[in-house]
């Protein structure tokens, strides 16, 4: 693992290096994709820029949450220098309440935003994957397969890379996306169809990572996406009976 790297003599950790850089890439797409709604310069570069803050400090609040009401431990005020950590799901649900407060506010297409929304979404997920691979966290289970990889923090015991599970599985699910979304005639559908693969792939690749078991034998994030596919299926089949808007 590398977690430090040098560019042009400056140390750089490889998490912070790739968050940059997954946030860098998703903005780039909305600006285009945004701008050709189309949306004014002026609100797109300002949901941009604000995004950053929203990203950082709500990735902040899950972590934040459950290290004081599960490890009991006392929550600190400066995040800064000091986080909590990063779960996913906590960074996108701030960045989706921002994005719908901002279609609120701007009155934008909100279904055209969030069909824009949840590409950029798995495009950043996808590139900020390999952060956690270098930084050597989010590994999985012990296994014995040829491509296994022994982690700083264990070098005893070879597990699962699911850093590089995700990272090509959400990448392709980028992928897909937005080619469904070029063909999808109906507004607010590629959203839906997001979540809904998003949830099935999570709930199955978190049999081979090490979160801790919630309920029912299974961890926060299969909860949330029996949920969240729940949710979508009810959706996509409500909008199925919708007639087509392109």
């Amino acid at each position: 693992m590398h977690q430090i790297f040098l560019i042009a003599g400056h140390p750089i950790e490889s998490y912070a290096l790739f968050t940059f850089l997954a946030f860098a890439a998703a903005s780039v797409y909305y600006y285009f994709a945004l701008k050709a709604i189309p949306i004014k310069k002026s609100q797109v570069w300002t949901y941009l820029f604000l995004r950053a803050f929203v990203s950082y400090l709500g990735g902040a609040i899950l972590p934040f949450a459950y290290r004081w009401f599960y490890l009991h431990k006392a929550p600190w005020i400066d995040i800064w220098n000091k986080p909590p950590g990063r779960y996913f799901h906590s960074v996108v649900l701030s960045l989706l309440i921002y994005t719908l407060i901002v279609c609120k506010m701007w009155r934008w297409p909100t279904r055209k935003v969030l069909d824009i929304f949840a590409i950029g979404t798995l495009l950043a997920s996808s590139i900020g994957r390999a952060g956690c691979l270098f930084w050597g966290c989010c590994y999985g289970k012990p296994c014995d397969l040829p491509w296994a990889i022994r982690f700083p923090s264990h070098p005893e015991i070879a597990r699962h890379p699911t850093q590089i599970y995700m990272i090509i599985l959400e990448a392709l699910l980028a992928l897909y996306l937005f080619s469904f979304h070029k063909k999808s005639q109906k507004e607010g559908e590629t959203f839906w169809v997001g979540v809904g693969l998003y949830s099935v792939y999570r709930f199955l690749i978190e049999f081979l990572r090490t979160n801790p078991i919630v309920a029912w034998g299974l961890t926060h994030a299969q909860l949330f996406s029996i949920f969240c596919a729940a949710l979508s299926a009810i959706v996509l089949v409500s909008k199925n009976r919708e007639p087509h808007t392109g």
